[in-house]
């Protein structure tokens, strides 16, 4: 080494000392006597509307009783009056049919099912119809759209390889199942945090789990950042149980303690430590009844691949059992 570059790197050495001398100055002047540690979770945060015991209101009084079929029409009226406004007048039975038909099921009324709903006269003609079509398959298919956006539901791990994930289709019918069979939503909860706990080797409780596989997985060939992966991954899970159970971005809580809501840092990795001792496992969920079914094909540029359906393809699914081999 040269004796020029010698002296450049004391210099810059000197120059790292005197920067990290001011930085400890400054500190303490700024800070002075102030506690080193801030509350764990402001009061105020505490006392948001949100993190609140429920309660039940009063029904408020309203001038126009005779306009509310129910409590909440109450509710919706009094606010009205407050603003002197005036409801909207009732849909008209082809209107209403319609809208039902496409809340509901996500789908249009046929002309016969129109004309039926229109020939019916009776009072609870509409009630009736909202019971048929809660009783339709197609209104778990409705219901699971929603939930399957909330909880970033894809068939691919996303990143370069994009590596498809076979058996997660399993996921999507267990979702439109759970609402078709009016699931308690604690229990429809519980089966996709802890499914492979709660009941260990049933198929449908270990198919909910795949909700912890759904995230994106960054698996580069040759990647030497194996503890940083595993990180990502954990912070991606964590996320998503605040965002999807809780409706909270806890993720704000990952580097320091939530701005806005109750939620410390340290409850943040208290969170990711209960996921912290998972590993993922690939393990067969097919019936031998499925295994004897043909694969549907569809071509594609490389020649064959199998679709969604394909019965072969392990799902891929999460274990805490992770100090030996999942079959």
């Amino acid at each position: 080494m040269s004796q020029l570059s010698l002296k450049i790197g004391l210099i810059r050495i000197s120059l790292a000392r005197v920067c990290l001398v001011f930085l400890v100055a400054f500190t303490r002047i700024t800070l002075g006597d102030q506690p080193t540690t801030a509350p764990r979770v402001q009061e105020q945060a505490r006392n948001f509307w949100c993190f609140r015991s429920n309660t039940k209101p009063a029904v408020p009084a309203v001038r126009d009783s005779a306009w509310c079929r129910n409590s909440i029409d109450s509710f919706i009226l009094a606010r009205l009056e407050q603003q002197n406004l005036r409801p909207a007048p009732p849909a008209a039975k082809i209107d209403l049919v319609r809208r039902v038909y496409f809340d509901v099921t996500g789908l249009p009324p046929t002309p016969q099912e129109i004309k039926t709903f229109l020939d019916d006269a009776a009072p609870d003609a509409y009630e009736r119809l909202v019971d048929q079509l809660l009783t339709s398959p197609h209104f778990g298919e409705r219901a699971a759209q929603h939930w399957l956006d909330v909880v970033r539901y894809a068939e691919s791990e996303g990143f370069e390889y994009d590596r498809h994930l076979g058996g997660a289709w399993q996921y999507r019918d267990y979702v439109i199942a759970s609402f078709n069979d009016d699931k308690p939503f604690d229990r429809f909860v519980t089966e996709q945090i802890a499914g492979d706990e709660i009941a260990p080797g049933d198929r449908q409780c270990e198919i909910a789990t795949i909700f912890h596989r759904l995230g994106p997985v960054r698996r580069n060939a040759g990647n030497p950042e194996i503890a940083a992966s595993r990180n990502q991954v954990l912070t991606e899970r964590t996320d998503i149980i605040g965002a999807a159970f809780l409706g909270l971005t806890v993720s704000c809580a990952r580097c320091h303690n939530h701005k806005f809501d109750p939620i410390s840092q340290k409850d943040y990795y208290r969170l990711q430590a209960y996921l912290a001792a998972t590993e993922e496992h690939d393990i067969g969920l097919v019936s031998t009844e499925e295994k004897t079914k043909p694969a549907r094909k569809t071509p594609t540029t490389k020649g064959v691949a199998l679709q969604c359906g394909d019965a072969l393809t392990p799902s891929p699914l999460y274990s805490r059992d992770f100090f030996g081999s999942v079959n």
